[in-house]
């Protein structure tokens, strides 16, 4: 489950900018939480090589100490290991939905010294996506689409 998560939601090695570490980001909890338990149990990561950025709208700068209590009880680990805000700035004319009180922002976790854990997770998800549609990606997604999916089951009417 985590190789599917990080490959929809993390950052992937470039040709032009090999050696990415690990960077996960997201704002669902449950999402956090599946992902640090599969570095931690799957992967062997030690918890001290994890850390944390929390991305945050402006307008909340106020809720800081709050929004990070919030994430440390998500996560399981301490303040210490929270590095970094980045700041988002705040448009007062916006259709997000997310600015109340129950806004949290979105939490970014980082690996220190990860990139042969990168070139692992490619690896898994090139043998996963071989065994269900065929074919390489080569750590690239340019190997998906129709002519890769086989014939049709059920083709559109005439």
């Amino acid at each position: 489950m985590g190789v599917c998560l990080y490959w929809a939601e993390g950052s992937k090695e470039k040709r032009q900018k090999p050696g990415q570490k690990f960077v996960f980001c997201n704002m669902d909890p449950r999402m956090i939480q599946i992902m640090i338990v599969w570095l931690l149990r799957v992967c062997n990561i030690d918890r001290s090589m994890i850390f944390f950025s929390i991305y945050l709208h402006e307008n909340h700068k106020d809720r800081l100490k709050e929004v990070e209590k919030y994430w440390s009880k998500i996560t399981g680990f301490s303040s210490s290991n929270f590095k970094k805000t980045l700041w988002k700035k705040h448009t007062t004319k916006t259709k997000r939905t997310n600015i109340s009180e129950r806004y949290f922002g979105l939490l970014r976790i980082e690996v220190k010294a990860s990139n042969k854990l990168v070139r692992k997770i490619t690896g898994w998800f090139d043998g996963i996506s071989e065994k269900i549609i065929g074919g390489s990606s080569n750590g690239r997604t340019s190997g998906f689409g129709p002519e890769n999916l086989g014939p049709n089951p059920n083709p559109p009417a005439a």
